[in-house]
């Protein structure tokens, strides 16, 4: 291949690259806003999260999520025969201008529109699980601990009784195990 060629080849990769981590970012970004929407709102310390590639600010744990997301939509992408012929019949002719850019981007951009919505499913389940199921494993070490602890042949007088019930009544304090999961922010779950 000429040198004037592959320059004009790359130059054409970088800038529909660019075009395409634009595109399929947002796409990403608006698809864990509507999945996790209280994320961003999830430091309590006051300090603000650095800057995201779009300069938005973003917490570690959503740029971990959205690369998680945006590489199992790059592996499907690679995976999918049918795409890779498509653009390669556009690149045949070695017309490397604006043209054939936008048909390319075109191309590429409308399988990760379709893509995304699954992998964010995917990929914040599995993250879902992985922290609840951690969780609810400690919680389960935890009540077997104090069940092991407690005395199973002695029985509660009326005022232990009393008490019990008085502090699990509805509103009236904490509940151990009990957790309200839809007052806190995901970073709080996370930190429990």
């Amino acid at each position: 291949m000429p040198q004037e060629v592959a320059s004009r080849y790359r130059e054409f990769e970088r800038a529909t690259n660019a075009e395409l981590e634009k595109s399929v970012g947002g796409t990403i970004a608006r698809a864990m806003e509507t999945a996790l929407p209280n994320l961003r709102h999830a430091n309590g310390s006051g300090r603000e999260w650095p800057l995201d590639s779009r300069g938005k600010q973003a917490s570690s744990l959503q740029e971990r999520l959205m690369t998680a997301v945006r590489e199992d939509v790059e592996v499907a992408l690679k995976s999918d025969a049918s795409l890779g012929e498509q653009v390669a019949r556009v690149l045949s002719g070695r017309r490397f201008d604006e043209g054939a850019r936008a048909q390319v981007v075109r191309l590429i951009d409308a399988r990760p529109q379709q893509l995304v919505p699954g992998a964010v499913r995917r990929v914040v389940g599995a993250w879902t699980q992985a922290t609840l199921g951690g969780r609810k494993s400690d919680v389960s070490v935890e009540e077997r601990r104090v069940e092991r602890t407690a005395s199973p042949s002695r029985t509660p007088d009326r005022e232990q009784t009393a008490n019990r019930s008085e502090r699990s009544a509805p509103g009236r304090g904490w509940q151990p195990g009990r957790v309200d999961y839809r007052k806190m922010s995901d970073e709080q779950i996370l930190g429990m």
